[in-house]
């Protein structure tokens, strides 16, 4: 299995592709591209704006969309095939690009 990955001027990582099983018929390639949303002023750089995973031919298969407030307080959308679903959470979450799944702070 093969990775590739992008990075912005930040050192966030913006690209990352997955071309699964080297040869064969396989069609398993992944690559997931997450936008940031910056407050250059207080320098928060790293908080995901979208997280798109999409299949090898371009096409989208997941979205989760991340809204922060003024206070860096945060509201996100998620979708998976279906109609988003709207989460508000009170803390930051992370985005575990490796797994393809978002993880929220409970506390």
């Amino acid at each position: 299995i093969k990775f590739g990955f992008e990075y912005d001027d930040y050192g966030n990582q913006t690209v990352n592709t997955e071309y699964g099983i080297d040869g064969g018929d396989y069609v398993d390639e992944r690559i997931t591209v997450t936008e940031y949303a910056r407050n250059l002023t207080s320098w928060m750089l790293r908080f995901p704006k979208r997280v798109e995973v999409r299949d090898g031919a371009g096409a989208v298969i997941s979205r989760a969309e991340t809204f922060y407030n003024t206070e860096w307080k945060v509201a996100m959308t998620r979708q998976y095939g279906v109609a988003p679903e709207i989460v508000y959470l009170h803390s930051p979450v992370m985005v575990d690009n490796a797994a393809g799944r978002i993880v929220v702070d409970e506390e």
